[in-house]
């Protein structure tokens, strides 16, 4: 399948923007900016590893920018630890 990376990275802004303003504690590591920009590096380089027969697309970027993002905050702020909802 071919994915065109301009339209995808359109369609999930927002979903990107979500995850990081969900992960973002304002601090002086690092900024709400530059979770986005993590996200939106991971976006583009994950849709060539993207199989349509084991998820959908919107799934699959879901996973690898929150991964890509958690991985980020713990190299940059060693004592993160995720809050699950209730």
């Amino acid at each position: 399948m071919s994915v065109d990376v301009n339209k995808t990275i359109e369609e999930n802004a927002g979903l990107v923007n979500k995850m990081a303003c969900g992960l973002y504690r304002n601090n002086s590591v690092y900024s709400l900016e530059d979770l986005i920009q993590v996200g939106f590096m991971k976006l583009i380089t994950a849709l060539p590893k993207y199989d349509e027969t084991r998820s959908k697309l919107s799934t699959f970027i879901g996973h690898c920018v929150k991964n890509s993002m958690i991985k980020f905050k713990k190299k940059n702020h060693g004592n993160f630890k995720i809050k699950r909802a209730k």
